[in-house]
């Protein structure tokens, strides 16, 4: 990759070197191979923020008990763990905010070291898929303890992953931009966005937080299959999204909202 060296295996100490000066996380956790990351996070009973990466998870999982495929030592495998003052009727923010860093931490990763890459068809699905057009480069899991407001945000990012099983309809970064990249440098870019953005949460700017998120999608108008249960399928159109966390969708002439569910779009964005 461009000015930086690429490890075929993840070199975290070049990770600590790297972000030493964001203060926002107090720990970082690497092991070889996990179950998964969310699972190692819920284990660890230190108080303070953390990052708890690893170079493979045997039983990944997305939503609706998906599996997560990853092929060792090729993608980022990672969970953050934060503790986040936010009311409970906020708690859609959290996914708004980190699936829009970690959107934007791509971004930079690629406009700095991949400058003369199109980055237009990166785009955010519904709820915090992130798309390279219409197939998938990252998906989220967040998992919420109330009672102490901590957060689980588990993320995958499919960065130097070549072949894909087709009924993922998932891509990843090399096979975008045609080199090899540093999964160090790629998750310190999106820990700097977590970090630089973080104030928006502490001064609970959430309507500023939608819209970073909202902008960064490009799913409106769109005609798509929507599924309450990962099966059955009805066609529909995207109408809106909304800032409590819900999909505003056109099934046969009603227009409804929704608050989980999946979605596969017709066409490329």
């Amino acid at each position: 990759m461009h000015e930086e060296i690429y490890n075929d295996m993840f070199d975290i100490e070049l990770f600590r070197r790297k972000i030493k000066d964001i203060g926002l996380f107090e720990e970082i956790f690497f092991f070889d191979e996990t179950i998964s990351t969310n699972i190692a996070a819920n284990e660890i009973s230190n108080s303070g923020n953390a990052i708890v990466i690893s170079d493979y998870q045997s039983s990944g999982k997305g939503r609706f008990d998906r599996k997560w495929e990853s092929e060792k030592g090729e993608n980022l495998t990672f969970t953050l763990k934060l503790k986040i003052d936010i009311p409970k009727e906020r708690k859609s923010t959290v996914n708004f905010f980190f699936s829009y860093c970690i959107f934007s931490g791509i971004i930079n990763f690629i406009k700095k070291y991949y400058w003369d890459i199109d980055t237009s068809p990166l785009n955010i699905k519904w709820p915090n898929d992130i798309l390279w057009l219409d197939k998938k480069i990252c998906g989220l899991l967040i998992e919420t303890k109330s009672v102490s407001n901590e957060f689980i945000i588990g993320v995958g990012i499919n960065v130097n992953q070549i072949e894909f099983d087709p009924a993922f309809n998932a891509t990843s970064l090399t096979c975008m931009l045609k080199d090899n990249l540093s999964r160090e440098i790629l998750l310190h870019s999106v820990i700097e966005q977590i970090e630089a953005h973080f104030s928006l949460l502490d001064i609970k700017n959430y309507n500023g937080i939608f819209r970073l998120w909202r902008n960064s999608t490009k799913m409106i108008g769109n005609s798509c299959l929507y599924s309450i249960d990962g099966n059955t399928a009805n066609t529909c159109k995207i109408i809106d999204l909304n800032d409590d966390g819900s999909i505003e969708l056109m099934i046969n002439n009603a227009q409804a909202r929704y608050y989980s569910g999946d979605i596969k779009l017709f066409v490329k964005q």
